[in-house]
């Protein structure tokens, strides 16, 4: 990193703006996972310990780079810097509004809020860039969908940042003159692409071309692109990242050590300028601590400490672009990408570009490419046939129709869009049919995410999604197709040879792995009627795609027993009831019949299909077994599902309050023979002798249930009981010399800590000593249980919240510490009054304490994270203290 300002020409040819500029460009972006037909994502095992991939790298990555620390010598917190607030950055649509929907959506609003604040820093310029919808290899797509990509990826935008976008990020960077086009026809203004994707370049107003295909362009600049020949009226800007840096940080590691970054950087700094002069870098932003942890560390010391006190300016390629519009003109490889150096035939052919797996072809990407290209044909022959009736420009009207996705199934979005584009059904069953094939047509452009042929076999998990989004697609359609579009599909899939031994191609991928994630309305109802009766009182699933309007199950049938075909015992219980859900895409309700099975144990299931409106009940209790047996045979038919069987969320919970409820006597009779035998397990212990296996068996698993038990009450029991409970259960386990399981009560435990830090942080804020007391007094405890116990507590969100809090606080509590403070808190009801500085002084030592034990250090409390951003200070902070360090990182300038 250069250490001084470069110098620039001061003749007539300098420009006003001179100088080195740094835009470190971050493409966050993951394939979209959730079940079409539920809108929700299934569990993963490989993202284990969390439910999904998006959850996992949400917490390695995206929300660390919304409160990044920076630590000081010892290792203490002294700043949370919002990467995104310096960083260039797009999030796919699909990743983004996954985002949004999180409880709370922290990393979302920083997210937006960082773009804000950008843009009021850069002259109006924000740091977001768009993306086309979702990640469609543009150069592959037709005219239509390569319309409907981009409008779509900027209306997201706009609905997410309040802006249009001014430039746009293309999947894997795949460009060529039909995509610039269509870009310049939305309003966007540039792209960025990879250094080997230019051919040759040239002065806009004097001078030949001069050939970069070997990946030689400079990238300090920008430059204009013409996709119309003949025509200079219509152009897009292009910037071409260092590919140099992009390389390094994506797989040699820079992000271990600020100062090889920074080194690294500078080196990319010529001694003096006299234009501006931009250093920029694109990768994926999961390097940014998912590829490469604490990554995100490495890039807030960089912003935050380092380039502050260098002639760098962090800006964004909005910003960069305003100081002065290209002087270059550039000819592309057309098409071309950033990841396949054969231009964009990773997605279409088998090339040679592959994820590494050795001795896998990429033969089953042509065939799996033709068969979507063939059904989306079809579907589009069936969309255009129907939906002509209704809109004057059924291609206008699908282009809009992002709007009602991004409502997410809200009827007054629906009907404000069917209003815009002149809808001219007159029937309810008009509307819904409109809307299933504008759906249809959704997952049309879904089975084209590019993810499906990066890698190295049609099994993969990437495939198999977008397999998923052609089912249902076909689904929707299928009764307006004059074909069987899933035979259309079929036929080209056996064409697709796999290389997983247990498939053989992809006609046998799609119905065993693809198929089998439908989840019909039938199956969704029995899940909620299922809840209804063994889960209740907590907050049901919510399946985005289905909305429950109505459950109402009835009281136990007197007199029921039954023994079904193939059941291993009789159902001795049996609830009938209705069950209305709403299909959130159409705002049609399906209304269905319904009955819960109980048999012994934690055996049950439930009956589902279409309603009839009659009196399910009535005809139950009026007849024999042989009757009831052929009513719900003949009522049902196929209808019949056990947990297996209903929505995976909705089964969890179902699973777990059944077997809490029947596993409890078992656990207290345990329970009593553990104590039983506390005599001869103590006395065993006092000879030196381990206990026998048996008892320690038991042990391990009756200490382990409870604590299972123990952490689903959390929300009931005053934070002492918790405690107090977990520790009874380690002094249990202890007698017996064992350690019981104990992740299901870290999750707990951590949740427990943020309430009590967010309390802390309130009590503070409204002067409520004796609060403030009794919350200290938790936290004590709670933190020592977790260290005695060894019990993995997640502190993030905590920290982040007293971080604030004390941020805020900071100048009152230097005042109440020094005995300086005017206004302290109200003494506890009851107590005697006492001066109010000493009051204030104990307030505010216990805000300290609790900083301490969130590793925070004074430096928060003395706002010097501010301070160091001026080089004098920076240099004052480096001869005082050892500089501070990620993990990895000496982090030396």
């Amino acid at each position: 990193m250069p250490t001084r300002q470069p110098s620039s020409s001061r003749d007539s040819k300098s420009h006003p703006a001179a100088g080195l500029y740094l835009v470190i460009h971050g493409h966050f972006y993951q394939p979209p996972r959730e079940n079409p037909w539920l809108g929700s994502i299934d569990r993963q095992p490989t993202a284990a310990p969390y439910h999904d991939w998006n959850e996992r790298i949400e917490a390695q990555c995206y929300g660390p780079n919304r409160a990044s620390r920076i630590l000081d010598g010892s290792g203490r917190i002294e700043e949370m810097a919002s990467n995104y607030e310096h960083l260039s950055f797009n999030f796919g649509p699909t990743l983004l509004s996954w985002l949004a929907s999180r409880n709370p959506p922290a990393t979302y609003r920083a997210i937006v809020e960082a773009d804000r604040a950008s843009a009021r820093r850069l002259g109006g310029h924000g740091n977001a860039l768009g993306q086309v919808y979702n990640h469609m290899i543009m150069p592959l797509a037709d005219p239509i969908d390569r319309r409907t990509q981009v409008l779509w990826g900027k209306a997201d935008f706009r609905h997410h940042f309040g802006r249009d976008p001014e430039g746009m990020w293309l999947a894997e960077t795949g460009i060529d003159r039909a995509t610039a086009r269509e870009l310049i026809a939305a309003g966007v203004r540039f792209t960025v692409l990879s250094p080997h994707q230019a051919w040759r370049v040239r002065h806009l107003r004097r001078g030949g071309w001069t050939d970069v295909s070997a990946g030689n362009v400079d990238t300090s600049r920008p430059y204009r692109m013409f996709p119309i020949p003949g025509d200079h009226t219509k152009y897009l800007d292009i910037f071409f990242y260092d590919g140099g840096l992009a390389k390094g940080i994506a797989f040699e590691h820079y992000l271990r050590s600020a100062d090889l970054l920074a080194s690294r950087i500078g080196a990319a700094c010529p001694p003096s300028v006299s234009r501006p002069y931009l250093v920029n870098v694109a990768t994926d932003g999961e390097s940014y601590g998912h590829h490469e942890p604490f990554g995100d560390m490495c890039l807030a010391y960089l912003y935050n400490r380092i380039v502050p006190g260098s002639p760098l300016k962090a800006t964004n390629y909005a910003h960069f672009l305003s100081l002065g519009a290209p002087e270059m003109e550039v000819e592309l490889k057309e098409p071309s990408s950033w990841s396949c150096a054969h231009g964009v035939g990773r997605w279409e052919r088998d090339c040679g570009c592959n994820a590494g797996t050795a001795g896998y072809h990429q033969k089953w990407r042509r065939p799996l490419r033709e068969g979507l290209d063939h059904l989306r044909e079809e579907l589009r022959n069936a969309f255009l046939r129907e939906s002509s009736r209704w809109f004057p420009d059924p291609w206008e009207a699908r282009d809009r129709y992002i709007d009602v996705v991004l409502a997410g199934g809200d009827p007054a979005a629906r009907d404000a869009f069917l209003e815009r584009v002149d809808f001219r059904g007159t029937t309810v069953e008009d509307r819904v049919r409109s809307m299933r094939l504008l759906e249809s047509q959704k997952y049309a452009m879904l089975m084209y995410t590019s993810c499906a042929w990066f890698f190295d076999d049609i099994s993969g998990i990437e495939p198999v999604q977008n397999l998923r989004y052609a089912l249902r697609a076909i689904e929707l359609a299928q009764p307006y197709s004059r074909h069987d579009l899933r035979a259309v599909l079929t036929t080209y899939l056996r064409r697709a040879p796999a290389n997983h031994p247990s498939v053989s191609d992809g006609a046998e991928v799609l119905e065993r792995y693809a198929a089998p994630a439908r989840i019909g309305p039938d199956r969704i109802a029995a899940g909620y009627a299922l809840e209804q009766v063994f889960a209740p009182g907590e907050s049901r699933c919510v399946y985005p795609e289905w909305r429950p309007r109505a459950i109402q199950i009835e009281d136990p049938v007197s007199s029921f027993r039954l023994q079904l075909v193939g059941e291993h015992a009789p159902w001795t219980r049996a609830r009938p009831g209705l069950v209305v859900l709403r299909e959130s895409a159409t705002g049609e309700d399906h209304a269905f019949d319904v009955v819960v099975l109980e048999g012994e144990g934690a055996h049950v299931a439930c009956l589902s299909a279409p309603s009839r409106g009659d009196d399910l009940r009535a005809l139950l209790a009026s007849g024999g077994a042989q009757d009831q047996a052929q009513l719900l045979a003949g009522r049902f038919g196929r209808g019949y599902f056990h947990l297996s069987e209903i929505p995976e969320s909705s089964a969890d919970r179902v699973r777990e309050r059944l077997l809490s409820k029947h596993l409890e006597p078992l656990l207290e009779r345990l329970e009593g023979e553990l104590m039983a035998q506390e005599g001869l397990v103590l006395s065993l212990r006092e000879e030196g002798r381990q206990a026998p296996a048996l008892l320690e068996h038991l042990a391990r698993a009756v200490t382990s249930e409870r604590l299972s038990r123990i952490s689903r009450e959390v929300d009931v029991l005053t934070p002492s009981e918790f405690l107090d409970r977990i520790e009874e259960t380690y002094l249990l386990a202890g007698m017996a010399g064992v350690s019981p399981d104990s992740r299901a009560v870290s999750g707990p435990l951590s949740l427990l800590f943020l309430n009590l830090a967010e309390e802390a942080a309130e009590a503070w804020h409204s002067r409520r000593l004796d609060r403030m007391a009794d919350l200290d007094n938790d936290i004590r405890g709670l933190l020592s249980l977790a260290e005695t116990r060894e019990l993995g507590i997640d502190r993030t969100a905590a920290e982040e919240i007293l971080y604030a809090a004390i941020r805020r606080a900071g100048p009152s509590l230097e005042k109440a510490l020094t005995g300086e403070s005017k206004a302290a808190p109200a003494p506890a009801a009851g107590s005697a009054a006492r001066p109010r500085t000493d009051e204030a002084r104990r307030a505010a030592e216990m805000m300290l304490s609790l900083a301490a034990r969130v590793n925070l250090s004074m430096r928060v409390v003395r706002g010097t994270p501010t301070a160091l951003k001026s080089e004098a200070a920076r240099k004052e902070h480096k001869a005082a203290e050892p500089k501070a360090a990620a993990p990895g990182s000496s982090m030396n300038r």
